[in-house]
């Protein structure tokens, strides 16, 4: 009786505790899921993630536009689009969100909210369908909301219920226009202004991905033995599944709130991205553009539908304006509310072919190989030998080597005979040196390799089975010395 009795006591308090902590949780509320904020601090303050942070903006703030983007639109103001186009806008765009993630927030607010505009990015995600598990975030955007409590079972989002008492939680709530901008953080800001500035980046930043696939992918063309050639099966599967993806998580829902204007926008990437689309993939190139022929077909059957590009600018032209290959000064993001109040960048029936040729143009017209060369010279490559001994007719060479972009294997070339290295090990002592390469593993181990003749020797360093650096060597089978 007594070991009932206690249970029973211990069930009623756990409930007691946990049905507190939900009140708790609902009052302090730091994504205003259920209202607004309490805190004075705190006001006009919202969450940078706004894959959560949306549905408390759509639940309990007044609008009646939206810019939907990804991070080519975080920093885009609210104020500004509200005051060149009219209306009242919220900024909710998500950083890397694809078309599938974003589905679930347009849906939800053109159900809760009459909309008179929706900017929305197009951006590549279509070339590959992809598609971002959201089960750790739909429950928001359903109409139960009393499942909405569980984003605050994460003990990351815990530690932050009340921000004030973390500098580190409080400084993930940013201003309303601007929640998600990046422009003003100095690790980004310090990046434009040229190819030069580059090589400053933090190495976890897309900064210093896109220079190494520079320097790869301009070599890579430059020893392609054969032009691509584009079969016309591929380029219609993947303009179908892009279409299929597209119609699916943005045309659909267009074509059912048709009282809500939609502005849809390419993004101007760089003209070097273009370039390095069409020349090392073109069957990705095509299907842009076969995209972008297919979206401004359906927008003239459907007028709530605008279509806006700016990829023959020569804005794209100026890596200058941009901080990688893709993402633009912020002082462009003015320039497109202005456009599209003026229609400027409108794609139409009667423009879009003349506006597809001469991107193409331009994207051909770049010169990879001289830009991969500017990147591979910026840092020189270095090697040295360590050990170089022949015994009884075996070699062992033994050497290091500094590059960027990285290298993932080494070749040893004698006569008609090739030898691999793909297990590179570290050299500490070489990477401590020149920490500027970035470099982690930057040693080469050849060994009992059998060699008879005086013979020229060659190694070649490479990535991705694309030789970036070649160097020779002359190997004495009587030299017995070790260097």
């Amino acid at each position: 009786m007594i070991y009932k009795k206690s249970t029973y006591f211990f069930l009623i308090t756990i409930n007691c505790i946990i049905f507190l902590g939900m009140i708790v949780l609902i009052i302090f509320d730091p994504f205003q899921i259920y209202h607004k904020t309490f805190f004075s601090k705190m006001q006009c303050k919202v969450h940078e993630d706004m894959r959560i942070q949306a549905s408390g903006i759509i639940n309990n703030y007044k609008f009646d536009s939206i810019i939907l983007g990804t991070s080519m639109l975080s920093n885009t103001s609210a104020k500004e689009a509200s005051n060149i186009l009219g209306g009242e806008f919220v900024n909710l765009s998500i950083y890397n969100s694809d078309y599938h993630e974003r589905s679930l927030i347009l849906t939800y607010v053109l159900q809760h909210k009459k909309l008179k505009k929706v900017i929305y990015s197009m951006d590549e995600f279509y070339l590959d369908q992809r598609e971002n598990k959201t089960n750790d975030i739909d429950f928001l955007y359903d109409e139960n909301p009393f499942n909405d409590v569980k984003i605050y079972s994460n003990i990351e989002i815990l530690k932050c219920l009340y921000p004030p008492l973390s500098q580190k939680c409080s400084d993930k709530f940013k201003d309303f226009d601007q929640p998600t901008a990046w422009y003003r953080e100095e690790k980004f800001s310090r990046l434009f202004g040229g190819l030069i500035h580059w090589f400053q980046a933090d190495e976890k930043l897309s900064t210093r991905k896109a220079l190494a696939s520079l320097a790869y992918i301009s070599a890579k063309i430059q020893q392609r033995q054969h032009a691509v050639v584009v079969k016309k099966t591929q380029l219609d599967n993947l303009v179908s599944k892009a279409k299929k993806y597209v119609d699916t998580y943005l045309l659909d829902i267009a074509k059912a709130y048709p009282d809500t204007e939609f502005i849809f926008v390419f993004p101007p990437y760089s003209r070097i991205q273009f370039a390095l689309w069409l020349q090392e993939n073109p069957l990705k190139y095509q299907t842009h553009q076969k995209m972008i022929e297919y979206i401004v077909q359906q927008s003239t059957k459907y007028p709530n539908i605008k279509v806006f590009g700016y990829e023959n600018l020569s804005f794209c032209d100026d890596i200058g304006n941009y901080f990688d290959l893709k993402h633009f000064s912020h002082l462009f993001n003015s320039g497109m509310l202005e456009s599209f109040k003026q229609n400027e960048g409108l794609l139409t029936q009667e423009n879009v072919d003349g506006y597809l040729k001469e991107t193409y143009a331009k994207a051909n017209m770049v010169d990879l190989h001289s830009i991969g060369e500017f990147i591979k010279n910026f840092y020189p490559f270095k090697y040295g030998i360590s050990e170089q001994k022949i015994t009884n007719q075996k070699l062992v060479l033994k050497g290091w080597f500094l590059s960027f972009p990285a290298i993932d294997e080494v070749t040893l070339h004698i006569d008609h005979r090739t030898f691999q290295d793909k297990k590179l090990h570290m050299r500490k002592d070489i990477i401590d040196k020149n920490p500027e390469y970035g470099t982690k593993k930057t040693g080469f181990l050849f060994k009992d390799i059998e060699i008879t003749n005086v013979n020229q020797v060659e190694l070649l360093f490479k990535f991705k089975g694309v030789i970036m650096y070649r160097e020779k060597l002359n190997i004495d089978a009587k030299d017995k010395r070790s260097l």
